[in-house]
């Protein structure tokens, strides 16, 4: 949601999988009502429902897991390569 009058809702996500491989959708709305409720709600679920994750948590976790998670995108960024992608 932008400025109260423009929102979108879909499943494409900012990532290169998202934005190259994948099949997903957006819709797109200038319609200031719908925008004001999307932003109603995404700020009732922040409040509810977000769980904060900040640096020290980020830096809290397991050795093993930090690196598989390096290990995954470094494949994944391997993968896109090897398939023509360039981000």
């Amino acid at each position: 949601m932008v400025d109260g009058r423009w929102a979108t809702v879909g499943s494409c996500n900012l990532d290169p999988v998202s934005l190259l491989l994948t099949r997903e959708a957006n819709v797109v709305t200038t319609d200031p009502t719908f925008a004001r409720l999307l932003r109603n709600r995404l700020h009732e679920l922040l409040g509810s429902a977000g769980e904060r994750v900040d640096a020290d948590r980020l830096a809290s976790r397991p050795w093993r897991q930090r690196l598989l998670d390096r290990l995954a995108f470094g494949i994944m960024r391997a993968m896109l390569y090897l398939g023509g992608y360039r981000y």
